[in-house]
């Protein structure tokens, strides 16, 4: 039977630790053992984590003295994995029944695989959606992918529904941990360098609820986050590409590909923020694609944005009538 160890960080999350826990230990087919770290709660945290860890022998739970955010949580618990497998699962979200056991099943079948993920559906306590738009299309219920072809197909984007993604825990520890300089896009650099070490188990099953906070989903918050998104993942590729190109087939090629992807995004959404009246933003987004891909100018995205900038600026006339004859 595979082992899973399961890191569990929380800082503020004590009303949902509960369930996210219970999702693990309540796992078939695979042996588990859950790693809560509070990082200095000021909530019920340690509380519902004491509580849990008496009630489950392969529950454990430590509670840092100071708040020490969530990097160094996270590699805290990914130096403490010893299991086959390690997956790290945020507070707020929790498993589906056998989703430990089908990752561990295609690791065990594949040992070239460095990590597995599959489909999660969204919850944000009202109604369930699916996350992730962009998971990869494929015909089956397992696909196997070449770690190149996986870095090819993410491209500019995290396909990747993190609290899915379970890992092979000693290729977790040739590789490291979270980088600090990226701490919103740690986990898209983490996936982009687990592929150029191994390839890449793709479930096409529901594997994991994550959970989206209301305060997250206003239009102006989404408009206002944009930029910053673009910007935390054109670091983790540069990032990824300055440390490992060695290991790609085309890294010059792939990384400028890379960005000019990510720049074809940033008109896609300066195009969303023109149509919500978010001119200033619009602009800034349009600004950073050009900034970082000039090239991208002869994109469709590009084009397709100015066309509708001129259209807001100079309406068609409305059809005059046809004229009646007498």
């Amino acid at each position: 039977m595979a082992t899973v160890d399961v890191v569990i960080p929380c800082y503020n999350y004590g009303k949902y630790l509960r369930r996210s826990v219970e999702s693990v230990v309540s796992q078939a087919g695979v042996d588990t053992r859950v790693l809560i770290i509070d990082d200095n709660s000021p909530d019920d945290t340690y509380e519902i984590a004491s509580e849990l860890s008496s009630k489950y022998n392969n529950v454990l739970h430590t509670r840092h003295s100071s708040n020490i955010g969530h990097i160094r949580t996270y590699n805290e618990g990914l130096d403490w994995a010893e299991a086959d497998y390690t997956l790290l699962l945020s507070a707020d979200d929790f498993l589906m029944p056998d989703s430990l056991a089908l990752s561990t099943a295609v690791m065990d079948a594949n040992p070239e695989v460095g990590f597995t993920f599959g489909r999660a559906h969204r919850w944000d306590d009202e109604r369930i959606e699916e996350a992730g738009e962009h998971f990869p299309r494929t015909p089956s219920k397992t696909q196997i992918l070449h770690g190149h072809a996986f870095i090819r197909l993410a491209a500019a984007r995290n396909i990747v529904p993190t609290p899915t993604a379970v890992v092979r825990t000693k290729l977790q520890k040739l590789l490291g941990g979270y980088k600090q300089e990226l701490p919103h896009s740690g986990d898209m650099e983490m996936w982009l360098r687990f592929a150029a070490h191994g390839s890449v188990g793709i479930l096409n099953e529901y594997q994991a609820i994550y959970r989206q906070h209301k305060t997250n989903m206003s239009k102006s918050y989404q408009v206002h986050g944009w930029l910053p998104d673009l910007i935390q993942r054109e670091a983790a590729l540069r990032y990824f590409f300055k440390e490992n190109s060695h290991l790609m087939e085309v890294p010059v090629f792939t990384h400028k590909k890379s960005i000019y992807m990510l720049a074809k995004e940033a008109f896609n959404y300066a195009s969303a923020a023109l149509n919500l009246n978010e001119s200033e933003a619009c602009k800034d987004l349009e600004r950073y694609g050009l900034s970082i891909s000039p090239v991208s100018r002869l994109s469709k995205s590009w084009v397709k944005l100015n066309l509708k900038k001129c259209l807001q600026i100079f309406p068609r006339s409305p059809r005059r009538p046809n004229a009646q004859l007498d």
